[in-house]
Parts: C-alpha cells; structure tokens; sequence
C-alpha cells in the first residue's frame, strides 16, 4: 500500500465533524462533503 495518502485530522476538525454528524436533519453523506472527507471517517 505504498503510495497512499494518510491524513491526520486536527482536534477542532474532529470536534466539528462529530457536532456535524450528530444533527439528526444533516444526512452524514453531506456532512462528509461539506468536510471533504468519505463518509466512511464519520462512522469510524
């Protein structure tokens, strides 16, 4: 797996995400677009 990007998130980053995916009316596909990230790291 040579090659493949890892990237780290920052605390605030993962405090956001979390407040985002958390919102019963934010479906955590768009969340995960709004963040850039997949939304498979949300649910990690």
């Amino acid at each position: 797996m040579k090659g493949q990007k890892h990237t780290t998130y920052s605390l605030e980053f993962k405090q956001q995400a979390v407040l985002f995916s958390s919102h019963p009316d934010i479906p955590v596909n768009e969340v995960a677009s709004i963040l850039g990230t997949h939304p498979f790291m949300l649910s990690r």
